[in-house]
């Protein structure tokens, strides 16, 4: 059963979820690289395994054989039956587990990454990726969705096979609400969008440029908190990742696979 915590002292709230323990791994005892295969029996997100995981949320193509799949996660710290009804616990208040956590298998070989895929499979990653946006934002209950990618067991990865994540959350994390305090800080001091100025500084600067397309601008930050750290920002002022057009989705997918591909 997983729940959320309240931390007195921060104002965090935090998951804990036992359940997230016993999710199958391919690194266990691994500590070299290995050459990795097509196809993988005992995985669970490879073709004709699908017994192994949830019913699909959403699949591409819709009949016949699958280029991408979108499950519910197994083994997910969240759950949309969890209660949002607060319970006090001593000096402590936490509740139920609630939210939505899906994987999305981007490919049906095992051994593919966004970078080595084809450009209109891409497209499709990014299709079911607002699909998904857009259903998990339209349930009120839902203030957070959070799409991110693990790539290796340093990342966090405990299957090989070519995967991200969505999560969709009841609440918005500290470190996320302190960002959009300072969005709105800079907007209200400055009168303009802290996103659109560093864009512009970064095409005019010109030293830490990745790419520019016809709706993205890639750059390494100034700022950077690690090693190859890259921003893909819209050139369009727009916040909600729900209100892509069609041709940036299509821009969005051949700036992430050439990135993703260096």
């Amino acid at each position: 059963m997983s729940e959320f915590r309240h931390n007195l002292i921060t104002n965090e709230w935090v998951v804990v979820a036992t359940e997230r323990a016993k999710r199958p791994s391919d690194f266990v005892g691994s500590k070299t690289p290995k050459t990795i295969p097509e196809y993988s029996e005992s995985c669970p997100f490879c073709p004709g395994n699908e017994q192994h995981t949830p019913p699909a949320l959403y699949r591409y193509p819709a009949e016949g054989d699958w280029n991408i799949r979108v499950v519910p996660n197994k083994f997910a710290a969240l759950k949309p039956t969890d209660s949002l009804e607060r319970v006090q616990e001593g000096r402590y208040l936490k509740f139920g587990g609630f939210g939505y956590a899906d994987v999305i298998i981007e490919a049906p070989l095992h051994n593919q990454t966004l970078g080595t895929l084809s450009e209109d499979n891409v497209l499709h990653v990014m299709k079911a990726y607002k699909a998904r946006y857009d259903s998990l934002s339209a349930d009120e209950r839902v203030d957070l969705v959070t799409i991110f990618r693990n790539h290796g067991v340093r990342a966090g990865t405990s299957l090989e096979h070519p995967h991200s994540q969505i999560i969709a959350t009841p609440l918005v994390p500290l470190r996320v609400r302190a960002q959009l305090e300072e969005t709105q800080r800079y907007s209200a001091n400055l009168g303009s969008c802290v996103f659109c100025d560093i864009m512009k500084e970064e095409k005019k600067d010109g030293r830490r440029l990745v790419l520019e397309t016809d709706y993205f601008v890639a750059f390494e930050p100034y700022a950077s908190r690690s090693p190859f750290e890259t921003w893909i920002l819209p050139k369009r002022h727009q916040s909600v990742f729900g209100a892509i057009h069609l041709n940036e989705l299509k821009d969005m997918a051949h700036s992430v696979r050439t990135i993703l591909g260096k």
